[in-house]
């Protein structure tokens, strides 16, 4: 029952999002009852896609300092292509090393 709930939540998470409403995809997001990685990834997907760098690095630093979920592989891939400018060189290092700490490694050399 709440998976079902959760994926409703997304779902209409998702549609906010498509629509160009961040506004009302925020609001819905802080009311949701129970959270998941993908609800969190929805939003630092779309402020990645919007350009907004700051809203994309805060909410996933707020997905990490919760303790509550956990980055997975979805997490990393949009904020590693947040940062594919020079400037972000040494906030790809740390983010490598949360790659590591997250027991992601061997799954990056696979795929190279």
């Amino acid at each position: 029952m709440i998976s079902m709930m959760t994926s409703s939540y997304e779902t209409l998470l998702l549609v906010c999002v498509k629509c160009g409403d961040q506004t009302d995809a925020l609001k819905l997001f802080d009311e949701m009852p129970i959270r998941d990685t993908i609800s969190w990834n929805i939003l630092i997907s779309d402020f990645w896609r919007n350009g907004d760098l700051e809203g994309c690095f805060g909410y996933f630093n707020r997905l990490q300092s919760s303790e509550l979920y956990w980055l997975d592989q979805a997490t990393f891939t949009r904020i590693l292509s947040a940062c594919d400018r020079e400037e972000f060189y040494y906030v790809n290092r740390m983010i490598h090393y949360l790659v590591i700490m997250n027991g992601y490694e061997k799954e990056i050399w696979e795929m190279l």
